[in-house]
């Protein structure tokens, strides 16, 4: 029998699996896609170093290879039975749908986040409009090498819009998801590296840069590459006859209505909990919070520990996290774990 099933092989999963070896303890990884990494396997770059995404998952996935760490893949779990500390899962391959069932003497749940739905906010046309794309869209167009518009052509003015899906009362999700000020100053860094004169603006409702270098990551991108910040909510998003998108907004920190036009529109979306959480939080009876995320015993020394006995979780499928966070809290989670197994 394994010690630990780890739900969710990204960053957190992966870190938690090699902290559990660490510690003598047997752990396997469900992943549902068909490699590691989660959502940070699709980055182009990490801020606030600009260092490569792929590189971290490859040490991570080194050291999961070295440790002779299970990992099945193609594995979705759809409910725990918390008596038994099991977990059923769906294996897809193809054609091919299995249900099966495994056990083991803890779990700790990785789920990660799902990105906010742009096509819910439907002011900003997401899928409606040409030229308009979410963060995530970015991060692949930048792996790829190619910032491109829809008709093929290098963009000489972007505008970035803050907290879409994040901090709105009017879609329920009132949290804000910590990382999309900061993806919003490296992403505007990054295409001004990438494009030469391009005109880069970002519409923010206030600028929350809480992590170490972030400041003055935020401070480069306004005096080294003239990033414009313009403290506003965006009102309304239009297409013009030549496929660009005309932006009105209202410039709050001069109080004044503004509207520019661009060539290409990034919307910062922000963190929602993972499909498969509310059946597996109905099915253990574990608490979710209204943003889809897993509630915690508390918010201070258990922010790792559930409400029912061997289940765990670490990443952000408690609460959105940057990727040291969520690694860190995965080891302190596996620490936990520990603590836990020896008393039983």
């Amino acid at each position: 029998m394994y010690d630990i099933i780890i739900i969710g092989g990204g960053v957190a999963g992966m870190q938690a699996a090699i902290a559990a070896k660490k510690l003598n303890l047997e752990p396997i990884i469900l992943e549902k896609e068909n490699k590691l990494g989660g959502k940070v396997a699709h980055k182009y770059s990490l801020f606030p170093t600009f260092s490569s995404a792929e590189q971290l998952i490859d040490r991570l996935e080194a050291q999961i290879i070295e440790n002779k760490i299970d990992v099945r893949y193609h594995c979705e779990v759809v409910s725990i039975h918390k008596e038994e500390l099991s977990v059923g899962y769906t294996l897809n391959v193809g054609d091919i749908k299995k249900v099966d069932n495994l056990q083991a003497r803890s779990i700790l749940i990785t789920t990660g986040y799902e990105p906010f739905d742009a096509r819910i906010k439907q002011e900003y046309g997401y899928q409606v409009y040409d030229n308009i794309y979410t963060s995530m869209d970015l991060e692949a167009m930048m792996k790829k090498g190619l910032i491109l518009t829809k008709e093929g052509n290098t963009p000489e003015s972007i505008a970035f819009i803050h907290c879409v899906g994040s901090r709105d009362s009017q879609i329920g999700n009132e949290h804000c998801s910590r990382v999309c000020c900061v993806t919003g100053v490296k992403q505007a860094t990054e295409l001004c590296q990438m494009i030469k004169g391009a005109r880069v603006y970002n519409f923010y409702m206030d600028m929350r840069m809480f992590g170490s270098g972030y400041e003055e990551m935020y401070k480069e991108a306004q005096q080294n590459y003239q990033v414009r910040f313009i403290r506003g909510r965006v009102s309304e998003l239009s297409q013009t006859i030549d496929h660009k998108v005309r932006l009105k907004a209202e410039d709050t920190l001069i109080s004044k209505p503004i509207a520019i036009t661009v060539d290409m529109v990034i919307l910062l979306v922000g963190m929602c909990g993972a499909v498969n959480n509310e059946s597996i939080g109905e099915s253990a009876g574990l608490e979710l919070r209204e943003n889809g995320l897993f509630k915690p015993v508390n918010a201070f020394d258990s922010t790792t520990k559930s409400t029912v006995n061997g289940i765990f979780y670490a990443g952000c499928a408690e609460s959105p996290k940057n990727i040291s966070e969520s690694m860190n809290q995965a080891s302190q989670a596996i620490l936990n774990i520990s603590t836990y197994l020896e008393s039983k």
